[in-house]
């Protein structure tokens, strides 16, 4: 009974304003939620691809780069295995003249 006319009018007014507005505002927090969801997925794949590169390169530097004592045990390793093969074609080389 206190409101005139013309304030009523505005209320209404206003409330539709506001109507229109709350659907934007929803469409924008959707908006930022997708946003976010895309910016954490693209930044958690970039270090997940930076950690599995770091992974590559330690796994492939210590073997680049192996001490003086590690290479000559491999080669001393490598000249027994072929000094036992070769020992190995003689003796059967050996056994099959004998053989004949």
């Amino acid at each position: 009974e206190g409101i005139d006319e013309d304030s009523e009018r505005q209320a209404k007014e206003l409330l539709v304003k506001l109507a229109e507005y709350k659907p934007l505002a929803k469409i924008e927090e959707l908006e930022e939620q997708n946003y976010n969801m895309i910016d954490e997925r693209l930044n958690n794949g970039v270090e997940k691809f930076n950690r599995e590169e770091e992974k590559k390169e330690q796994q492939e530097k210590p073997q680049a780069r192996s001490s003086l004592k590690e290479r000559l045990a491999a080669k001393q390793k490598e000249a027994t295995q072929g000094n036992n093969k070769d020992t190995k074609e003689q003796e059967k080389s050996k056994n099959s003249h004998r053989e004949m």
